[in-house]
C-alpha cells in the first residue's frame, strides 16, 4: 500500500502533466479527455486523473460535459475578440515606450513605429468590427511590429 506522501506526489505528477499537456495544446480544441486512456498513459489508476480532470475544469481549462466527460475547451469569438484586445493593449503599451524613449538606446519618435502603432489601431479597430473575425489584417500587421520591435531590441530571437 502506498503512503500518503506517495499519492500525494503521484497527485502531483498527474496534475502537472496534464495540465502541460492542456496548456501546450497536446490535445484539440474540443477534444474529449478519456479518464481511462489518460490513466493507462500516465501509468497510474483513474482516481488520480479524474482528480486532476476537475481541478483543470475548476480552473476553467477544460470543460465537464455532465455524462459525456471532460473536454478541452474551444474559443469562443467573445474569446478570440479579448485575444485580439489584449494583443493590441501590450503591444500599443510596449511602442508608446519606445516612441516616448522609457527604453534605454532607442532613438526618439521613430517614423515607422508611429506609422505602425496608427497601422496596428486600425487594423483592432476593423476586427473587432467584423463579423465573423478575419484575423489575417490584424495578424499581418502585428507581425510587422512585432518584427520592428525585435530590430530595434538588438533581439536576436
Amino acid at each position: 500500500m502506498l503512503s500518503k506522501s506517495d499519492n500525494l506526489n503521484i497527485i502531483k505528477r498527474v496534475y502537472n502533466s496534464l495540465k502541460s499537456s492542456v496548456v501546450s495544446h497536446h490535445f484539440v480544441a474540443g477534444e474529449r479527455l478519456n479518464i481511462e486512456t489518460l490513466a493507462e498513459e500516465l501509468r497510474v489508476s483513474i482516481t488520480p486523473v479524474r482528480e486532476t480532470l476537475l481541478r483543470l475544469v475548476a480552473e476553467g481549462l477544460i470543460i465537464n460535459v455532465p455524462k459525456m466527460g471532460f473536454f478541452m475547451r474551444t474559443l469562443s469569438e467573445a474569446d478570440i475578440r479579448d485575444l485580439y484586445e489584449m494583443n493590441h493593449i501590450l503591444t500599443a503599451w510596449s511602442i508608446s515606450q519606445l516612441i516616448s524613449d522609457k527604453v534605454p538606446g532607442l532613438v526618439l519618435g521613430m517614423p515607422e513605429l508611429v506609422a505602425l502603432h496608427k497601422k496596428l489601431s486600425l487594423a483592432i479597430s476593423r476586427q473587432m468590427r467584423q463579423l465573423p473575425i478575419r484575423p489575417v489584417r490584424f495578424l499581418n500587421t502585428a507581425h510587422d511590429v512585432r518584427v520592428i520591435l525585435k530590430l530595434l531590441s538588438g533581439s536576436k530571437t
